[in-house]
């Protein structure tokens, strides 16, 4: 299973313009144990109405894996998480 860590709720608002179009990006940062010595940061984007993750454990819901165009698996563009029951409390 992959577990995903998450430390602070802060959201990083990012804004630009694309093609005379305005886009805005909501990301979290985590960070992912997949066997290192350390875990990995990452960012997980936001919709732009949905909560920040609470402090705390994650794994990977299944929604979070799709099948690519070509038939090749691959992490789909929003992430969900579902608090993880089984991590060890500090």
């Amino acid at each position: 299973m992959i577990r995903i860590t998450i430390t602070q709720e802060p959201v990083n608002v990012r804004t630009g313009i694309k093609e005379g179009r305005e886009w805005t990006r909501r990301e979290q940062t985590a960070y992912v144990h997949n066997g290192h010595a350390f875990p990995q940061r990452f960012v997980i984007s936001l919709g732009p109405t949905s909560q920040p993750y609470a402090p705390g454990d994650y794994s990977l819901d299944a929604r979070s894996v799709v099948i690519g165009q070509y038939g090749e698996l691959q992490f789909a563009r929003n992430l969900h998480l579902v608090p993880d029951k089984t991590a060890k409390v500090a």
